[in-house]
């Protein structure tokens, strides 16, 4: 119960990018007030340093209050930002961690994925020292063999154990059903003839140096299609479903 009374909640703002910065600050302004019992002290001067300094094409993709991990924080997860310019933006920020070291882990794991994406804690005292680097591959690939350089590189860092990188990669599949299936339960208008299942990305965190932790994510989705246009997909977040944990 007392997990669930402090959740960790994330909302995906529109898109924003340095230009965008007055508007998200409103965004996170918002949060701090209504989000009891959010801390009434955030470093805003830090977080709009963030976002101005984001090099162009780097977006905001989710703004996240985070309540269960001690002292409550505000989580800045930002996608489209090249390798070589994280160090230089977490450094425009204050960040006081090992930006050569961030560097050449990032170099490291960089052929192994498809695209990354950081995450960024800020609290009352500023940016946070550790730093989250999201890797994904191609989602509607189920094959986990596009996983395993990954989760060698990272058994290879003494972050996966065997039990659980066996478990891992045992969870992508893809379940199509019938026509006849599909046509007697629709949904909204909408239909789902498949169902991915698959790992939707593993994070591992930079902490003094070195990553430190690795944790993956599984994700579900159906994706959905209009009911009279069997072709045609429905938009993107209209009727599809996922769920990641």
């Amino acid at each position: 119960f007392d997990a669930l009374e402090r959740p960790s909640v994330f909302w995906g703002p529109e898109d924003i990018g340095g230009d965008g910065w007055p508007r998200f600050l409103t965004l996170v302004e918002l949060v701090r007030d209504s989000f009891a019992p959010f801390p009434r002290v955030l470093p805003l001067d830090t977080i709009e340093r963030a976002v101005r300094h984001l090099p162009p094409g780097a977006r905001i993709f989710q703004l996240g209050a985070m309540q269960t991990r001690g002292e409550v924080m505000l989580r800045l997860c930002i996608n489209h930002l090249a390798r070589k310019d994280v160090p230089a933006w977490l450094q425009a920020q204050g960040w006081q961690g090992d930006a050569d070291a961030l560097g050449a882990a990032l170099l490291a794991i960089s052929p192994h994925v498809r695209v990354v994406a950081i995450d960024v804690d800020y609290t009352a005292a500023g940016i946070g020292p550790k730093i989250g680097v999201e890797c994904y591959r191609q989602w509607t690939d189920t094959d986990p063999a596009q996983w395993q350089p990954l989760l060698d590189h990272v058994s290879a860092l003494g972050l996966c154990v065997d039990a659980k990188r066996a478990a891992i990669a045992a969870f992508p599949a893809k379940t199509e059903f019938s026509v006849k299936g599909w046509l007697q339960q629709p949904e909204d208008g909408a239909m789902f003839p498949v169902v991915f299942q698959n790992i939707h990305h593993v994070k591992v965190s930079f902490l003094d140096g070195a990553f430190r932790e690795a944790k993956a994510y599984l994700g579900i989705a159906r994706p959905g299609v209009k009911i009279g246009s069997p072709s045609g997909p429905v938009p993107e977040g209209e009727s599809d479903e996922w769920l990641s944990t």
